[in-house]
């Protein structure tokens, strides 16, 4: 678990808040990612899936997770929607990757989706893509940890089909009480805001007592202030849960502080709301 969550934590990093020698770290991604491919896919058809992904893609993700998208795609084709799960029975964990639309609704939909499943994010990668679609990357473990049995990855993948089946749906609410050590410890709400200077976006911080709904108690706030999310580190210790959101607007640019501060009013009501 630990190894798990240090390493995607490390390739988030990497690519969000470490832009030196970013040309050359792209490079060496998409070479790394032709090697396994070679053999699997023609050059062509890489380079077809390899024009739709920013520069930043590679930074957030390693070879092996980039051959598994662009594998993905390729068969599933660029013009629809697309889930897919894969199980890492190393880590106890599932991968899920979904290709929608770009469109507010799908953090807020996957995320409930995943609370009411009983499964627990562990990471969260946003990637607006160079066509209208978002490739979304979430890495999930069993809430009471252990093996991901078939049948639960069989439904979490027939679950999470209705996203772009429906994708302006009102997310799903989580009916999951909290368990019993959320019920006996408080943890105060702290919001931060700050600039990421080198990626162009707003740094989002919350800290709060985890509960069922969270992420898409978070998710529901966005949408309500028009905010988007590129990518998340989403971190769970004990009762307490320590999220970072890297967030735009509409056109892709930082917040203004009038708008961080909507944000905050509004994600400060709606988790108050739901401790009420």
């Amino acid at each position: 678990f630990r190894d798990l969550y240090e390493a995607t934590t490390e390739a988030l990093s990497r690519g969000l808040e470490n832009p030196l020698e970013k040309p050359a770290l792209i490079d060496q991604s998409a070479d790394a990612a032709r090697q396994i491919l070679n053999g699997v896919l023609a050059a062509d058809d890489i380079d077809s899936v390899f024009s739709i992904l920013p520069g930043e893609y590679f930074l957030r993700h390693d070879a092996d997770e980039i051959a598994w998208h662009v594998t993905e795609l390729h068969q599933n084709g660029l013009e629809q929607s697309l889930v897919a799960v894969k199980p890492n029975s190393e880590h106890s964990s599932v991968a899920i990757m979904l290709y929608t639309p770009h469109i507010q609704h799908t953090f807020a939909a996957a995320t409930a989706t995943l609370d009411q499943l009983g499964f627990s994010v562990l990471d969260a990668r946003l990637e607006p893509l160079a066509n209208p679609y978002s490739l979304d990357t979430y890495i999930v473990v069993e809430d009471g940890g252990g093996d991901v049995s078939d049948e639960r990855v069989d439904d979490l993948r027939s679950r999470l089909a209705f996203i772009p089946a429906q994708p302006n749906t009102t997310p799903p609410k989580v009916s999951r009480m909290p368990a019993r050590r959320q019920k006996m410890f408080d943890t105060d709400t702290r919001l931060r805001f700050r600039a990421d200077e080198t990626g162009g976006r707003t740094i989002m911080e919350v800290t709060c007592a985890d509960h069922p709904g969270l992420l898409l108690t978070v998710g529901k706030a966005l949408i309500q202030c028009n905010v988007y999310i590129n990518a998340a580190k989403i971190v769970t210790i004990g009762e307490r849960a320590e999220d970072v959101f890297y967030l735009t607007d509409a056109k892709e640019k930082p917040l203004t502080e009038a708008q961080c501060e909507q944000l905050r009013e509004t994600l400060l009501g709606a988790l108050e709301s739901a401790h009420a």
